[in-house]
């Protein structure tokens, strides 16, 4: 389904960054972000604690439909992942996701590598809107959204898979313009 409504590109790149579509061999780099304690308990995803979970995580998203994912190279070492979550063909936008090695907070690398696929979305998708969800308490990627032109548009209350309870959820928008 992602195919119809927006062709990403294998790879692109940033000053910095090499993002790359997210393949197995990505796995077991991309299990040292998702098992850390500071960077799952902002995905909203329950720990990682084995390879075979960021495996399958990885085999899930090539197998959505309508889920891309990007890993992110600084230097041939991963530190991150960014992609689209979700399509609504009815509201025509993309719900994206990224997450980052947490000894990579604060170095500008999200900003650049957000910058560059929304970028990417605009030129390659006649889709009009781009949302992201953020956990009440992650207030670093809750300046990075609005300091790239994002509104709080909404808040709603979704299970937490890391504390395995209700959490107070932010739903960022933003007009996708090139």
């Amino acid at each position: 389904m992602i195919q119809n409504y927006f062709t990403p590109p294998d790879t692109f790149q940033t000053e910095r960054l090499l993002l790359k579509k997210t393949t197995l061999e990505d796995a077991s780099a991309l299990l040292e972000i998702w098992s850390n304690e500071e960077v799952a308990k902002f995905m909203n995803i329950e720990r990682f604690k084995s390879i075979s979970q960021a495996e399958e995580m990885i085999k899930a998203i090539e197998e959505e439909a309508s889920a891309c994912r990007y890993t992110i190279f600084n230097h041939q070492i991963v530190i991150g992942s960014i992609g689209i979550n979700e399509i609504s063909v009815r509201d025509a936008s993309f719900e994206i996701g990224y997450e980052l090695s947490k000894d990579y907070w604060r170095h500008g690398f999200m900003s650049e590598a957000l910058t560059a696929f929304l970028e990417l979305l605009a030129k390659n998708s006649a889709f009009q809107v781009i949302t992201a969800k953020v956990l009440h308490k992650n207030m670093a990627s809750i300046a990075l959204l609005k300091k790239l032109g994002f509104w709080e548009c909404q808040q709603i209350q979704e299970f937490d898979l890391f504390n395995h309870t209700l959490c107070d959820i932010s739903v960022f928008k933003r007009d996708l313009l090139i």
